[in-house]
């Protein structure tokens, strides 16, 4: 193992212990309040193109409760718009830099994106992210999902552990307390696309 490589891992072992607890689920409980999201941000920080993928379930979900819903994505990598192309909803792509120290101007920027938008809702993918969890607690919104594990969604699904899976159950869990619900049709669709990256 090269030292830069240790170095590396030293590095996202403090950064992610410094994170861990950053944030918690924000939310209005109350049952008779009117849910509508119109412009949300989903993060996940990550370029690996399988993990890319593994947005699309929740973003159909998104469009199929809310069809009007405009979504920005904070990622990272050039292959998210290539990806997303034919998902109208999919407005902005906030796009983290991979060697952020080498590109400290382009890196707050990004940063910047995020704070100076006004969002209905925030999801972090990935609850073990540090940066996705800086970015949900970062940004202005009125709900944030941080991907924390519920015992409720680990308990009803088996499959909770799926990437593609969770942040949907997560999702649908939350409207399900405002008493909204998503048709069938949405459910088919989201889980034949899981089923075929399986």
């Amino acid at each position: 193992m090269s030292f830069k490589t240790k170095i590396n891992l030293v590095r996202r072992k403090i950064t992610r212990s410094l994170t861990q607890n950053i944030g918690s689920t924000k939310w209005n409980n109350d049952p008779n309040a009117a849910v509508e999201f119109k412009q949300l941000l989903i993060s996940r920080p990550n370029h690996r193109l399988g993990n890319l993928l593994m947005i699309t379930p929740l973003v159909q979900e998104i469009n199929a409760a809310f069809p009007d819903c405009k979504i920005d994505l904070f990622v990272k990598g050039g292959l998210v718009p290539v990806i997303f192309k034919n998902y109208p909803s999919v407005q902005e792509y906030i796009i983290l830099p991979r060697k952020p120290f080498k590109e400290l101007v382009k890196y707050f920027m990004v940063w910047y994106k995020i704070k100076r938008k006004k969002y209905d809702l925030v999801i972090n993918i990935d609850k073990g992210s540090s940066s996705g969890r800086l970015s949900t607690q970062f940004a202005n919104a009125n709900f944030k999902f941080f991907g924390e594990l519920n015992d409720e969604i680990v308990q009803e699904y088996a499959d909770y552990k799926h990437m593609a899976k969770y942040p949907v159950y997560e999702f649908r869990y939350y409207l399900k307390k405002f008493h909204f619900y998503i048709c069938n049709r949405s459910q088919m669709l989201y889980f034949g696309l899981v089923e075929y990256f399986l």
